[in-house]
């Protein structure tokens, strides 16, 4: 932790006031300045990872015609961050993030069925805030998800107990009103989109940037066939 307040630590000085029980008089004396409370080196960059699976090149172009700004304000997902999340990881150390590359290397899973069923939205109708091209919750894909999270947890990740939703990210509607999305719901054209057999996954590293979230693959798994 790099301290920004420059001002100099001061030394207590104290003075006895000539009163048989006196309370001390404290004065301050400049000390040397403080730069910094940890030594370069136990300072360690952190990094913000998740697991995913990658959209066939094909399946993204076909995602990504769902994308109408024109017809709702939103902030619009780039479809070459299009993906299905696995496991969200969270900040991670360097050698936090080195044992769950490798525990995510010796894993052994099949490769996942993914099924989209149409739009969704997040986290409820009620309450919509993020758009998504839902996917069903098919065995297989729940198995990887499951493998993943095992892996990780063994690693030392906590235990996420939420009931998995495999979905696409299209947009983030923030507080447009439910009515307006709700809408677009009802009348945007939703084809019906092919099941596609994911052969592999994804750890990412993120990093956000005034322009949005940034994402780095750190490591590719393929899964068996």
């Amino acid at each position: 932790m790099i301290l920004r307040n420059c001002t100099r630590p001061r030394e207590l000085v104290r003075e006895d006031s000539g009163h048989p029980n006196p309370p001390p008089v404290v004065r301050f004396r400049q000390g040397p300045l403080l730069r910094s409370a940890l030594p370069p080196a136990q300072i360690r960059p952190r990094m913000r990872l998740f697991t995913a699976i990658d959209l066939p090149d094909g399946f993204r172009n076909e995602v990504a015609g769902l994308q109408a700004p024109s017809a709702l304000d939103a902030r619009w997902t780039d479809p070459a961050q299009f993906h299905v999340t696995l496991r969200f990881i969270g900040d991670a150390s360097p050698e936090r993030a080195a044992r769950y590359e490798q525990a995510l290397a010796d894993l052994t899973a099949p490769a996942a069925r993914c099924e989209p069923y149409g739009l969704d939205v997040l986290p409820s109708r009620r309450s919509p805030r993020v758009l998504v091209l839902g996917l069903e919750r098919t065995e297989s894909l729940l198995a990887l998800h499951t493998a993943v999270g095992d892996a990780l947890e063994r690693e030392g990740l906590s235990p996420d107990d939420r009931d998995y939703t495999p979905h696409v990210t299209l947009a983030r509607v923030g507080d447009t009103a439910p009515e307006t999305v709700h809408a677009f719901l009802r009348t945007a054209d939703v084809p019906s989109f092919p099941a596609f057999q994911a052969d592999r996954f994804v750890l990412y590293k993120s990093t956000l940037t005034s322009d949005g979230a940034v994402y780095d693959p750190r490591a590719i798994y393929p899964l068996n066939g």
